[in-house]
C-alpha cells in the first residue's frame, strides 16, 4: 500500500514531519482565525468582540514561541523588519502616558496597534512556506462569502437588518444607511473599503497565469461580484477608488506596455459601466450621488480635513495626544456638526495630528521602506516561468503582485476612509504587509543558539502576551460596559423616567457603570454617564435631592479630573451642582462646558436649562436652546425646551 509520507519525511502539501512545521500550522490556523472571526463580527468595532479574540493572540504567541523552542537551534531567527515599528509603539505609549488629554481613549487605539503588531509578529516570523501562506490567504478570503451574501440580503430584500454578532442581542442598521448595502461591517464605508481591499487579489488570481483555469474563473467571477457589491453600499469614494484600481491592477497582470494600457482601459470602462448602470436604473444612487457631493454627505471629508490641518498646525511635533481628535472637533470654534465623528476620515491625517509629525514619521517612514522595497523586488522578478504544459507567473512574484496591489487599494481606503478603528480592516493591512515582507526581505537575526534559549524565548512571548491580555481586557471591558450603559440611559432619558417609573432599569445602568469604573477608573465617559445616572435618580425621590446631588457631584468631578477640557465632565458637573443647590458654581461650570465646546448641540441644551429656571435669565436661555437646534435640529430635547421657553 503507497504511503503519503515521503522516503525524506515529509507530505505533500503540509511539509516536513516535525514538531516546527506542526506548530507551524497551527499558528497559521490561528491567525486564520482571529482575521476571520473579527471580519465577520462588524469588522471588530465593539468591545465584546475584540474581547473575545484576546485569548487568541495570547494562544497565538505562546505556540509562536514554542515553535522556535523546538525547532533545530541554526533555524532559530527573527525577520528584522517589525522591530521597525516598535518606536511608533513607544511613541504612542508615551503620548498616552504624558500629553493626551483623553487618556483612556488613547488607550483603544493602543490596543487596536498592539493587536495588530502582535498579528504582523507572527505573520512575518512564521508562515515559513509558500503552502502555509496560501492557506492563510484562502482563509482571510473566507469573510467574502458571508459578507456579500448579506450585503445583497440587506439591498434587495430587508435594508433594516444586519448580521448578529455574538454579544447576546442583534443589531439594526442606522436609520441613515438604510437602502444601502453594509454587509458583515457596521456601515457602508468600512464594508466597501473590505471588498476594496481584497478586489485586487481576486482581479489578479483571475488573469494572471497562476492558478488552474477552474479557478481563475470563479476568481473573476468573485471579483465581479465584489465589484457590484461596493456599487450597493452607494459609497461614493470607493467607486471612484475601483476606477483607479482598475487602471492600475493590470500592470500587475500582464507584461508589455501595450497590452497594460489596453487592459487598463477596458478595466476603467467596465467599472464606469457598471456603475453608470446602477444610477440610471435607481433613483437611490442618483439621489445619493447629490448628496454626496455636499457637505451633509460625503463632502463632509474636506471639512474634516481643513479642521485636522488646522488641529496639527497648533501641535505640529507631538500631535494633540492619543485619542483627543473628537475632543479637538468638539472645541473647534469653527466647525458645526449634529454628529461628531472619531475621525478625520483620512487615517494618514489622523495620524498626524494625534501623533504630530514624530508619530507619523515613526509609522509612515517603516511603511513607506517596506513598500518601496516590496515594488523594486517585483520589477526584479521574471514575469514568467517555464513549467511544464505552460508559462506560469512564480510564487514570489504573484504574492508581491497581490499584496502591492492591495496595498494601494489600502492607502486609498487610508486616505478616503479610514482603518485604524475597524480592527478587521487593520488585521487585512498587516497581513498584506506580512506578505511584502515575506516575499521582499531575506536577512534575518539569528539568535542564540543554545539549548535553554528556545524555552526562555517561549517564557518570555508567553508572559508579554499574558500581561498584554489583562491589561487590554480591563480596558476593553470598561469600554464595552460604558457603552452599553450608556445606550440604555439614554433609552430611558428618551422615554421619560419619571414617567415610565421604571427605576430598576436605571438601577441596572449605574451599576454596569460602576463595573465599568471598577475595569478602568480612569475612563471619565463612565465617570460623567454615572454622574448622568445618578442625577435621574431625582426621579424616584426629590426629597433627596441633596444626597443624590452628592453623590452626582461625586463622579462629575472625578471626570472633570481625568480632563478638564471633556465638556461633557464641565457640563454634567454643573448639572449635578444644580442639583446640590450649588447654583453660581453650577452656571459657571456649564458656562465653561459652552466654551469648551461651543458648537455642540447638547452644551448649548444643557446651558439652556439650566437659564430656563430663573426667569430673569429667559431671553438669553432662548438664545441658547436656539443654537443648539441650529447645530442639530434634530436635536428632540432642545426642541421641547424652545416649545416650553416660549410659553412660558
Amino acid at each position: 500500500m503507497p504511503s503519503l509520507i515521503k522516503k525524506a519525511g515529509s507530505i505533500d502539501y503540509f511539509g516536513e514531519l516535525t514538531w516546527a512545521n506542526f506548530l507551524d500550522w497551527l499558528i497559521t490556523f490561528c491567525l486564520g482565525a482571529i482575521i476571520v472571526l473579527t471580519a465577520t463580527q462588524l469588522g471588530g468595532v465593539r468591545p465584546e468582540t475584540q474581547l473575545q479574540q484576546l485569548p487568541l493572540y495570547v494562544l497565538l504567541m505562546a505556540l509562536h514561541g514554542l515553535s522556535l523552542a523546538v525547532c533545530r537551534p541554526e533555524s532559530r531567527k527573527l525577520n528584522p523588519v517589525p522591530f521597525l515599528f516598535v518606536p511608533f509603539l513607544i511613541w504612542g505609549f508615551a503620548s498616552v502616558m504624558f500629553w493626551t488629554p483623553t487618556p483612556w481613549r488613547g488607550s483603544y487605539e493602543l490596543v487596536y496597534f498592539l493587536t495588530a503588531f502582535l498579528f504582523g509578529w507572527v505573520a512575518v516570523n512564521n508562515v515559513r512556506t509558500r503552502a502555509h501562506l496560501w492557506a492563510l490567504l484562502i482563509i482571510a478570503m473566507v469573510p467574502v462569502a458571508k459578507g456579500i451574501f448579506v450585503g445583497y440580503y440587506q439591498f434587495f430584500q430587508d435594508s433594516t437588518k444586519m448580521a448578529a454578532i455574538a454579544i447576546g442581542y442583534p443589531l439594526e442598521i442606522s436609520a441613515r444607511y438604510r437602502g444601502q448595502a453594509t454587509g458583515i461591517f457596521a456601515d457602508p464605508g468600512s464594508f466597501a473599503t473590505f471588498l476594496l481591499i481584497l478586489l485586487p487579489c481576486f482581479t489578479i488570481a483571475a488573469f494572471v497565469p497562476r492558478l488552474p483555469k477552474v479557478l481563475r474563473v470563479l476568481s473573476f467571477y468573485v471579483a465581479l461580484i465584489l465589484v457590484v457589491g461596493i456599487t450597493l453600499t452607494q459609497t461614493y469614494w470607493a467607486a471612484a477608488a475601483v476606477v483607479v484600481m482598475m487602471a492600475v491592477v493590470p500592470w500587475f497582470c500582464f507584461e508589455g506596455l501595450g497590452r497594460r494600457y489596453l487592459y487598463s482601459f477596458i478595466g476603467v470602462a467596465a467599472a464606469l459601466a457598471v456603475f453608470l448602470l446602477m444610477y440610471s436604473f435607481n433613483p437611490l444612487f442618483e439621489r445619493g450621488l447629490v448628496q454626496a457631493l455636499t457637505p451633509e454627505g460625503e463632502g463632509i471629508r474636506l471639512v474634516l480635513w481643513r479642521e485636522t490641518l488646522s488641529q496639527l498646525a497648533q501641535n505640529p511635533i507631538f500631535g494633540s495626544g492619543a485619542g483627543s481628535f473628537s475632543l479637538m472637533l468638539e472645541s473647534s470654534p469653527d466647525l458645526s456638526l449634529a454628529e461628531l465623528p472619531v475621525t478625520p476620515h483620512n487615517d494618514f491625517l489622523l495620524v498626524l495630528s494625534a501623533y504630530g509629525f514624530i508619530g507619523a514619521g515613526l509609522l509612515f517612514i517603516p511603511l513607506g521602506v517596506v513598500f518601496l522595497r516590496s515594488l523594486r523586488q517585483w520589477s526584479k522578478e521574471p514575469f514568467k516561468l517555464k513549467s511544464r504544459s505552460r508559462d506560469v507567473m512564480s510564487s514570489q512574484k504573484f504574492f508581491l503582485s497581490l499584496a502591492i496591489s492591495a496595498g494601494i487599494a489600502i492607502i486609498l481606503s487610508g486616505a478616503l476612509h479610514f482603518l485604524i478603528y475597524i480592527p478587521a480592516l487593520l488585521l487585512y493591512a498587516t497581513l498584506m504587509g506580512a506578505v511584502l515582507v515575506k516575499s521582499s526581505y531575506r536577512r534575518t537575526l539569528p539568535l542564540p543558539k543554545f539549548r535553554s534559549f528556545g524555552m526562555l524565548y517561549f517564557l518570555i512571548g508567553t508572559t508579554v502576551a499574558a500581561v498584554f491580555w489583562s491589561h487590554a481586557s480591563l480596558l476593553l471591558e470598561s469600554q464595552g460596559q460604558e457603552l452599553q450603559a450608556r445606550q440604555r440611559l439614554e433609552n430611558l432619558v428618551e422615554r421619560g423616567i419619571g414617567v415610565s417609573g421604571k427605576f430598576e432599569l436605571l438601577d441596572q445602568v449605574i451599576e454596569t457603570y460602576e463595573d465599568a469604573l471598577i475595569a478602568n477608573p480612569e475612563n471619565a465617559d463612565a465617570w460623567a454617564g454615572l454622574s448622568m445616572a445618578i442625577c435621574q435618580l431625582h426621579y424616584r425621590d426629590p426629597s433627596k435631592f441633596a444626597t443624590t446631588g452628592a453623590r452626582a457631584v461625586k463622579a462629575a468631578s472625578r471626570a472633570y479630573e481625568i480632563c478638564p477640557e471633556y465638556w461633557l465632565a464641565s457640563s454634567q458637573l454643573g448639572v449635578a451642582l444644580a442639583l446640590s443647590g450649588k447654583i453660581e458654581e453650577a452656571g459657571t461650570a456649564l458656562k465653561r462646558a459652552v466654551e469648551l465646546a461651543p458648537n455642540s448641540s447638547n452644551a448649548h441644551y444643557y446651558y439652556a436649562a439650566f437659564l430656563g429656571s430663573d426667569a430673569s435669565m429667559r431671553e438669553e436661555a432662548v438664545e441658547q436652546v436656539r443654537r443648539a437646534l441650529e447645530i442639530d435640529p434634530n436635536n428632540a430635547a432642545a426642541r421641547r425646551l424652545e416649545q416650553k421657553l416660549l410659553i412660558l
